[in-house]
């Protein structure tokens, strides 16, 4: 999947090439901040649970963490998340996440409202007091 326009999350206002309010948060994380990231977790809930990612913040995208593995990554572009298979990134120190239908936990799909929901965490991470999603 192509990771390349990250830092081109861009829209017209007004005449005017500005940046796509809903990931302006993420994209200064990732330009501005990328030597003084560090991991974070996030809650979502899926299904009837609550679940908690790891998030790795790299260069380009953020990658998703869930029992210790790689699930995948989000980046932002024009305002929308979007999501790499894990397969698809760059190697690391962690395995891939495998998951495993007997174990005790949920197997989290990264569907549309997933990803978007982990974008919105990650978003809400970085600048806490953003007024366009309200704090939980």
């Amino acid at each position: 999947m192509e990771t390349e326009n990250i830092f081109s999350c861009q829209w017209l206002m007004h005449g005017q090439t500005t940046h796509h309010p809903k990931c302006v948060g993420a994209w200064n994380s990732l330009k501005y901040n990328h030597m003084k990231q560090e991991v974070f977790n996030i809650r979502l809930e899926y299904r009837t649970e609550e679940v908690t990612l790891t998030i790795l913040p790299r260069e380009k995208y953020y990658k998703v963490i869930y029992f210790g593995g790689v699930m995948g990554a989000v980046y932002c572009v024009a305002g929308k998340w979007n999501w790499i298979e894990a397969k698809d990134l760059e190697g690391g120190d962690l395995p891939m996440y495998i998951p495993d239908q007997k174990a005790d936990r949920l197997e989290l799909v990264p569907d549309k409202h997933v990803v978007n929901s982990i974008g919105r965490e990650i978003e809400l991470h970085i600048n806490p007091s953003d007024n366009i999603y309200g704090n939980k």
